[in-house]
């Protein structure tokens, strides 16, 4: 049965007394209900593009087919009864959650639009079609459904995303997630691959020969090798890092879009007065001839240039601020890729000991010529392994001041306009008197593996070293307490870490980075029951409380980034958590069971009271003879 708009139906009534219906098409009806209980043979279904709040197919258990769609105010559905589903569309529906682990039948899912933060098709094992776009989703594990030929799960937030067991994969659509590799290496079958506005460093597709159609714009590549692609039809490459491109021998007869490519790791090297570029670093030797148009720009004029083709070396007139050039793909079908690399300085690492420099948000360990590009700023992580300790760290041979016993730092060249040095030392944690290398608060040699301590004075306060807090960064050591959501859909949150620090942590300097918590209330509270406040300031020994809010739907996405805070005496640092410096996601954290009690008061002030804030404040006594 097709009911069309222009019967004029604004409901269905009657519709009961077909008992032996089997399809039934009622879309763009702007229907506000559908009653289906007495139409127990329906096979299928479509009732999309209508005004539907609900939808009760609990009767309709030999449904195969349901068509939902863009039914804008349809917020639940619930088809664990129908599990004789094969094709399931429900697109464009402010759903948040779907079950379909009773619909082992599936074999087309649509469920793009939806908000969805989470989606399990482990048991959908049937599935050929599966269409997730445009959803909240963090992960998505399609391990088990080997069958499938056609994934789409653009525009969500996934960091990975495992194909290796999607073998019968013919197309994949995972553009505009957070993507930072992608390995298509046993999808032989691909035929078209879209992973554009990703933050992938490398693509491999030599072994995808069927691929007619690439699209990997808006990402981090240095290199593509397209060579193996002989049915290659249509390739977008454009907004990458590339130098180069080989498109020789591929049909390419639809189109090619290679665009403008950047790279910003250009190194010049001073030859007199003039000024040398090596292309070599970024074309291979055969290449070099297919270079036109060089120029050198400063300031936006022209610097001439003078271009050896054999060596790939240019030579410039004056200093330029970029180099820029076309590099001819192919003799024919394929267009000019214009070519933009940014000169910058050079800073250069070195590492002595057991420990790594990282730029921030990396774990990839860095040594000897760092590229950066001109006026922007560079943050390395210095960090040591399991046991070790920073034992020195001096940038252009002058030394930095690093708290003592220290595991972690981070250094930021601000502005960088010239080259610099970076030299780091890591030295076993003492054994002997605690943050005090060798267990001796002195340094008469003044080595440089030992900070330098001032001498102390009767008559002077000793000069306390910078002093260290342990801050747990992984989500493990912190515990999360979730409450029930509100009318509004709001969830009160509650996170708790222990902390110790050498000296007295100053409550009212504490502040996080956080994404998706509103109303963040931080407190200092002793770190079991018995501990009294003035036992917690004179330990130094605390646990960190900080309550908020977060959006139902941001439950999965919540995270906290970095914790600021200043111990008494010192000056502001700040701490990066998460194993990679990304920060730790709550739903990561272990989970508590019940929800701590609320104390009186709010804000930083009311965590200690006036007992524990008189005790965090040291009282020095100057003597005198």
């Amino acid at each position: 049965m097709i009911v069309k708009p222009e019967f004029g139906a604004k409901n269905l009534k009657g519709i009961e007394y077909f008992t032996y219906l089997e399809t039934l098409v009622c879309s763009n009806l702007e229907l506000t209900s559908l009653d289906l209980s007495g139409n127990k043979k329906l096979t299928s279904l479509h009732c999309t593009n209508n005004l539907l709040t609900s939808l009760d197919l609990s009767e309709n258990t030999e449904l195969k087919t349901l068509h939902c769609e863009n039914n804008n105010a349809l917020t639940s559905l619930n088809v664990s009864r129908n599990t004789k589903l094969e094709t399931l569309n429900c697109t464009n529906n402010p759903l948040t959650t779907l079950d379909v682990s009773r619909n082992t039948a599936l074999t087309d899912l649509a469920c793009s639009g939806t908000a969805l933060t989470s989606l399990d098709v482990s048991q959908n094992t049937a599935l050929t079609e599966l269409a997730c776009a445009s959803n909240a989703l963090t992960t998505l594990d399609v391990s088990k459904n080997t069958a499938l030929r056609e994934l789409k799960c653009a525009n969500d937030q996934l960091t990975e995303l495992n194909v290796r067991a999607n073998t019968n994969l013919l197309k994949l659509d995972c553009s505009d997630n957070q993507l930072t590799a992608l390995d298509v290496s046993k999808n032989t079958e691909l035929s078209t691959l879209n992973c554009t506005n990703n933050r992938l460093t490398a693509l491999d597709v030599s072994k995808n020969t069927e691929l007619s159609t690439l699209n990997c714009t808006n990402n981090r590549l240095t290199a593509l090798d397209v060579k193996a692609n002989t049915r290659l039809d249509a390739l977008y490459c454009q907004g990458n890092r590339l130098t180069f491109l080989d498109l020789e021998g591929l049909p390419l007869t639809s189109s090619a879009t290679v665009g403008a490519q950047t790279r910003d790791d250009l190194i010049l090297q001073q030859r007199g007065d003039k000024y040398e570029a090596n292309l070599g670093t970024f074309i291979p030797r055969e290449g070099f001839i297919k270079v036109t148009r060089l120029a050198g720009l400063s300031g936006g004029m022209s610097i001439p240039a003078v271009y050896d083709s054999t060596s790939g070396k240019a030579t410039f007139d004056a200093e330029p601020e970029k180099v820029t050039y076309r590099y001819v793909t192919s003799n024919d079908k394929a267009p000019l890729m214009d070519v933009t690399l940014i000169v910058g300085n050079v800073i250069t690492v070195s590492v002595s000991g057991r420990g790594r420099v990282t730029h921030q948000g990396s774990t990839e360990a860095l040594s000897g010529d760092v590229v950066v590009s001109k006026g922007k700023d560079a943050t390395f992580v210095v960090s040591a392994d399991a046991g070790y300790a920073i034992a020195s760290l001096r940038v252009d041979d002058a030394p930095v001041s690093v708290p003592l016993v220290a595991t972690r730092y981070e250094y930021t060249f601000r502005n960088v306009t010239e080259n610099h040095t970076l030299r780091v030392a890591f030295k076993a944690r003492p054994g002997g008197s605690p943050g005090w290398p060798g267990g001796s608060p002195s340094n008469p040699g003044g080595s440089p593996d030992k900070p330098d301590v001032p001498p102390t004075s009767p008559d002077v306060p000793p000069v306390n070293p910078p002093a260290s807090v342990d801050i747990p960064a992984s989500a493990g050591q912190w515990t999360v307490f979730w409450g029930t959501p509100d009318a509004q859909g709001k969830v009160e949150v509650t996170v708790q870490v222990p902390i110790k620090s050498e000296v007295p942590l100053i409550e009212g300097s504490i502040r996080i980075d956080a994404l998706g918590i509103e109303g963040i209330r931080i407190k200092l509270l002793p770190d079991s029951p018995a501990a009294s406040a003035r036992a917690m300031a004179q330990q130094h020994s605390y646990l960190l409380q900080i309550t908020g809010t977060v959006a139902e739907n941001a439950m999965n996405t919540a995270r906290i980034d970095a914790l600021h805070y200043r111990l008494e005496g010192g000056e502001e640092k700040m701490v990066r958590l998460g194993t990679n410096g990304d920060g730790i996601l709550l739903k990561d954290m272990k989970k508590g069971t019940e929800p701590p009690k609320s104390s009186s008061g709010g804000g930083c002030a009311a965590g200690l009271g006036s007992v524990a804030l008189l005790a965090l404040v040291p009282l020095y006594i100057r003597r005198r003879r």
